[in-house]
């Protein structure tokens, strides 16, 4: 089993709205209301593949009821720890008939404040549980009110002690204490890694890139994977470089086509896949997500085909 882990979960609404226009009154197409949240998107996208995953963290409130019961609805089991504030929501603007596709707006509330007790309960009583059933568990997105930036390095920890592997998707202050807990796995995407390292990157020369990966899993992770956007993805580990070139596909939404990324990524290492698989497997599951209106939402039969042409290269 994997375990999907979100902290700061949310009610995602997305608008379809045609020809919006800021400043001017506008008229709502379609609205479509999901759980979400990096790691929630993450476990949808897995159990779209058929990989058994529970989601967890914490849910609060109205809107926390809300994430629950739609998970619950599309079978996919959960075991959040209750807390007493509201969980967020968050909010994305999308143009169905704007001329660059993809082309969105997203309003993020912060989410709600987590007490010490409430991390207390997470940490030494639901989380140990979780990660004692599991092969793999994530652990992804921002660290909601109350936690310190070492939150996630220590929920790393717990968790490792029990025998699962541990995957880190999230930026910031949080990715740097979280290296230091030596993760399977981390997967920033470009401005987070460029933010951790604090320098750009030129992405026609990907053997430099390559070699600032490498110094990152001498810290402490065993590979690391970096979302590219629209150009791909790239992956460092134990002394190898691949760079897999993304598929080009009608885009209409790229919100959380890294989470579905790391999605793919992990649900071919679940059922034994190499690292080039898996890259393969991450980038076909990013790009089929971008396809959809909402994330963490797959066409299987998309995901295939993107799968079997993808192309993957090694970084000399």
């Amino acid at each position: 089993m994997i375990t999907s882990v979100t902290l700061n979960a949310a009610a995602d609404f997305t608008y379809i709205v045609p020809d919006f226009r800021k400043n001017e009154t506008n008229r709502v197409e379609k609205v479509f209301k999901e759980p979400g949240g990096k790691g929630i998107n993450a476990a949808k996208v897995l159990h779209t593949l058929g990989i058994p995953v529970t989601a967890a963290g914490f849910a609060g409130g109205e809107n926390g009821r809300f994430i629950i019961d739609s998970l619950t609805k599309q079978a996919i089991p959960t075991h959040f720890t209750e807390i007493g504030e509201e969980s967020r929501a968050c909010h994305a603007i999308a143009d169905s008939e704007c001329k660059t596709p993809g082309l969105h707006t997203e309003l993020l509330e912060k989410g709600p404040s987590v007490s010490q007790e409430e991390w207390g309960r997470f940490l030494r009583m639901d989380l140990p549980d979780l990660a004692a059933k599991s092969d793999y568990v994530l652990f992804s997105g921002s660290l909601p009110s109350g936690l310190t930036e070492e939150a996630y390095a220590d929920a790393a920890q717990a968790a490792a002690e029990k025998g699962p592997k541990i995957i880190l998707d999230t930026g910031g202050r949080a990715l740097e204490f979280g290296i230091q807990a030596k993760p399977f796995l981390i997967k920033p995407n470009l401005n987070e890694l460029e933010e951790l390292l604090g320098k750009r990157f030129d992405l026609n020369r990907l053997s430099e890139l390559a070699s600032d990966l490498k110094l990152i899993c001498n810290r402490g992770p065993q590979a690391i994977a970096v979302t590219l956007g629209s150009r791909g993805s790239i992956l460092y580990q134990n002394g190898t470089a691949l760079y897999a070139e993304a598929p080009v596909v009608r885009a209409v939404n790229p919100t959380g086509s890294g989470d579905a990324f790391l999605a793919g990524m992990t649900a071919a290492l679940y059922r034994g896949s190499g690292w080039e698989e898996a890259l393969k497997s991450g980038t076909a599951a990013g790009a089929a997500n971008a396809m959809e209106w909402t994330a963490g939402k797959i066409k299987v039969e998309n995901y295939t085909f993107l799968q079997s042409v993808v192309k993957v290269y090694k970084i000399d």
